[in-house]
């Protein structure tokens, strides 16, 4: 009776070490979270026309503040973000389906600002990175578009904000960006934003990536064939 005790420990122990990390990677995000900051805007233009690149381009998007879900520490509390601003280029137009522009990967993702709850001074680097992939949805308003941009992100984010939130410096940043706002067409299917209405830069940061974790699931099977197997003699 007591082996199959131990053998029903040993199982439920490498389960709850993998699961318990799986499930704890599925929730925790940093958020960084674009605001209404007086007389700073933002832009979002595609523009293909003579003398101008095939690049998406975010420029100067405000962002006011970075909260978190989740997290080890401080979980849902609030950071101001002071003259945050987001700047991004894709890589290059891929192609339009429908409603739907793509854009390669490649390009950069900077954003930008200072956290005084951190003591992090204006201009402190918070995220760097650059796409993996990129699209942006269109859906007609009248004379103008409502857009939105979805975009895949490999970067780094800053650590004081990690510490902050009680994340291990180790963790794997897992990095997307969604922003909506109002558009005009530019020539060749192109367009330019005329205000930004939301938007947000997550961090889902992994503790464990996957293959660490598959790799506890595979030395937790072999504790536990090598402990039948003593119990068996």
């Amino acid at each position: 009776m007591r082996k199959y005790q131990l053998l029903s420990i040993v199982m439920v122990s490498v389960a709850v070490l993998i699961f318990g990390f799986t499930s704890a990677h599925a929730a925790m995000s940093i958020d960084y979270m674009l605001g209404d900051v007086p007389g700073q805007m933002g832009q979002v233009v595609y523009n293909p026309g003579p003398g101008s690149d095939s690049l998406l381009h975010g420029i100067n998007i405000p962002i006011n503040y970075v909260t978190s879900t989740e997290t080890p520490l401080n979980a849902k509390d609030n950071l101001a973000v002071t003259n945050g601003v987001l700047n991004f280029t894709t890589g290059d137009f891929s192609g339009k389906t429908g409603n739907v522009w793509t854009f390669n990967g490649g390009g950069t993702v900077t954003l930008t600002g200072g956290i005084p709850g951190l003591g992090l001074p204006d201009g402190t680097t918070l995220l760097t990175g650059t796409f993996t992939a990129a699209n942006v949805t269109e859906y007609p308003l009248g004379q103008y578009s409502f857009k939105i941009l979805g975009g895949a992100i490999s970067g780094n984010d800053n650590l004081d904000v990690y510490s902050y939130y009680g994340i291990d410096l180790a963790s794997i940043p897992s990095i997307a960006t969604s922003l909506s706002f109002i558009a005009t067409d530019l020539t060749g299917n192109g367009f330019k934003s005329t205000n930004c209405i939301t938007g947000t830069v997550v961090d889902s940061p992994s503790a464990v990536p996957i293959p660490t974790a598959l790799g506890l699931l595979g030395s937790g099977l072999t504790c536990f064939v090598l402990l039948r197997r003593r119990l068996n003699i």
